[in-house]
């Protein structure tokens, strides 16, 4: 990029010279003399020339972001920003929801698996009882129904875990489905910009 020249140099330090110092772009006072830089509505680089009507006082953040951008494209650029950023805190926000749920299903899951295991101990040990011990009538038909008891509890506790199971799969689901809306909703935005240059098209991706 050329040197300005020491006309443009004087109106560049002129204009830093203006009181108060307010950002053109996000209108935030500029206190801080290393946050203060003056910019090309229209950039040298897309034709703009340093002149009164094309300099404006902008915040070190707001000049970098906005790069080669043009004014108008710029704005625009904040809008889809905006736009996303609001759209993103919706999805992060349903997301987070759901990795809560995920986590209670997934504590619920290994109660289950605890409360699974201590039942298959215990129906163990009336097994072994029944098979090893000598005993009268009304001892066996108290095991039995011991061993029946466990096994319909256990019959219960695979049905729950079924059921936790297709839980966290469409918890899993629903994060996926979110996801994909999100980059659907990214394609689309590139998509309606396409014919704008491909460094805006980049920068359009940053506020992404």
């Amino acid at each position: 990029m050329r040197k300005y020249t020491s006309r443009e140099s004087s109106m560049i330090k002129n204009l830093k010279k203006e009181k108060p110092h307010i950002c053109y772009y996000c209108r935030k006072f500029i206190t801080n003399e290393e946050e203060l830089t003056v910019d090309h509505k229209t950039p040298l680089s897309r034709g703009g020339l340093t002149v009164p009507d094309n300099l404006v006082i902008a915040c070190k953040d707001c000049n970098l972001e906005k790069d080669s951008m043009t004014e108008d494209e710029y704005y625009v650029y904040l809008e889809v920003k905006k736009e996303l950023g609001n759209y993103n805190f919706i999805i992060i926000t349903k997301i987070n929801n759901l990795l809560k749920e995920q986590e209670k299903i997934l504590d619920m899951y290994r109660d289950l698996h605890e409360e699974k295991r201590l039942l298959n101990y215990k129906k163990m040990k009336v097994l072994k009882m029944i098979t090893t011990e000598h005993f009268n009538a009304a001892r066996g038909y108290m095991l039995a129904r011991e061993l029946q008891n466990y096994s319909l509890k256990l019959i219960r506790l695979d049905e729950e875990l079924i059921h936790e199971t297709s839980m966290e799969e469409l918890a899993k689901y629903n994060i996926m489905q979110l996801n994909t809306q999100k980059r659907e909703i990214f394609k689309k935005l590139i998509e309606a910009y396409k014919n704008k240059d491909e460094k805006f098209k980049i920068l359009l991706k940053k506020a992404m």
